[in-house]
């Protein structure tokens, strides 16, 4: 960053809403990284359901509106520009990707502690690499942390072509599972992952053709009470059935169901012993704790190795289809049309 790099145009609003609506490109402040803390001049950034979820209002802010507003973004790449006091394992000039939700990543420059970025990959296209972590961990984690590996195991995966269902078909093939299965309209996509067998839900019975397969994990990318029940009729007896959606909705309206499944299937599995399904449900550990540090090197060791990839939707206005931070309107209302192909991406700086 040069001397005269005092300001930068981010992406801001200044009341919760449709983010199609209250989104605006503003000149504000650069920040400055404080301990332990790293400043980056974003490439390319990405967005997640949680970001439009936050902005209009199911996961509200705390406290009053900052005088530059609130800002937006989640996953991002790009170049660290200068060290806060106490950070070692950076220098100036490092290329990094980092899950940066609540830190604003959708401008010119962002900070983040410095724990929750990793070194890009050589091999990884940089705005593949903006779209990689909060969906990424979020995959790894089911998989390997809250359902105990798939090494051997056979895994059914509901909502394979979906953001993190394209992780999952992935990080489960390549980390050694013994078969994957997945539920999708997109038979094609999912093969090409990796998937031995695809579920077509819009041609096929689904409870129909899973019941009764034996699975040992079941990941659910898809939500609702319907996908519990295909899920537990899938599942072996004590499979680990896993999931990081409710019934939609904010927190409130989806606590009646969530607990409702987690005492359905603790009673059953306490009462039947093991012939129910283990339910849980979690939310993507970002923190500084050991497992979050593993899953963001698992990731980078996976990209490296040529197993893991990034799809991108190409439907931005630009020339090579990206989005940017004047059309950001158009990527907020593509990312809620739900019918995104890969992960949206904003090119912010060559």
């Amino acid at each position: 960053m040069t001397e005269s790099a005092k300001t930068m145009r981010a992406v801001r609003r200044m009341e919760n809403g449709d983010p199609t609506k209250v989104l605006k490109v503003l000149e504000v402040p650069v920040p400055e990284p404080g301990l332990g803390e790293v400043l980056v001049r974003v490439s390319t950034a990405s967005v997640n359901p949680i970001d439009y979820k936050i902005i209009n209002g199911m996961f509200p802010i705390k406290g009053e509106v900052p005088a530059q507003g609130w800002g937006t973004g989640s996953d991002f790449s790009g170049t660290i520009e200068k060290l806060g006091e106490g950070v070692t394992n950076f220098k100036v000039g490092d290329q990094i990707m980092a899950n940066g939700l609540r830190h604003d990543p959708i401008a010119e420059y962002a900070v983040i502690p410095a724990y929750k970025a990793v070194n890009k990959p050589a091999n990884m296209p940089v705005e593949q690499a903006s779209g990689l972590m909060l969906a990424g961990q979020t995959a790894y984690e089911a998989l390997v942390h809250k359902a105990g590996g798939v090494k051997d195991k056979k895994v059914l995966i509901l909502g394979g072509s979906g953001g993190v269902g394209t992780f999952a078909i992935q990080i489960a093939k390549a980390l050694g599972a013994e078969t994957v299965v997945t539920t999708s309209s997109n038979a094609k996509l999912c093969t090409e992952l990796g998937a031995d067998e695809v579920v077509n839900y819009k041609e096929q019975d689904v409870a129909k053709v899973l019941t009764g397969r034996g699975f040992d994990i079941i990941f659910d990318c898809v939500g609702g009470y319907d996908q519990f029940l295909i899920g537990s009729a899938a599942g072996k007896p004590a499979a680990k059935f896993v999931t990081i959606v409710g019934d939609g909705g904010g927190i409130p309206s989806m606590l009646p169901g969530i607990l409702y499944r987690k005492l359905v299937s603790s009673w059953l599995f306490a009462s039947l012993g093991s012939t129910a399904v283990q339910y849980s449900i979690f939310m993507n550990d970002n923190s500084e704790s050991e497992m979050a540090q593993e899953k963001r090197e698992g990731l980078r060791k996976l990209v490296e190795e040529g197993k893991l990839r990034v799809l991108i939707d190409r439907s931005g206005p630009s020339e090579d289809g990206l989005y940017s931070l004047d059309s950001v309107d158009k990527f907020f209302a593509k990312l809620m049309s739900h019918r995104v192909k890969g992960k949206l991406v904003m090119k912010i700086a060559e």
